[in-house]
């Protein structure tokens, strides 16, 4: 598996989230969070006008933050994993 240009894919650990009476709420409401989970395999960077590469900021490993809605939800072999476009992380941990 590739992951192309300034994209990164991450896994985000499974939680439920759950009130204090013990309802879950599902995932499509807490949409538009910012969500976090570890970076398993980075982009080889974008291609400028002159023909260079950019150099990404993140490296396989790293714990990133970043908005759920500007993130591409992907299922390979049974797990959920995130695409995020480099720029759209917010923190790295």
């Amino acid at each position: 598996m590739r992951v192309l240009n300034d994209n990164v894919l991450v896994e985000v650990p499974m939680e439920k989230k759950q009130t204090a009476s013990g309802l879950y709420i599902p995932e499509t409401v807490q949409e538009g969070q910012v969500i976090y989970g570890t970076v398993i395999k980075v982009g080889n960077g974008r291609i400028l006008d002159n023909g260079q590469r950019t150099i990404l900021n993140v490296t396989e490993g790293d714990t990133v933050y970043f908005p759920k809605f500007n993130a591409t939800k992907v299922d390979i072999d049974g797990k959920t994993l995130y695409v995020v476009p480099e720029q759209q992380i917010v923190l790295v941990k």
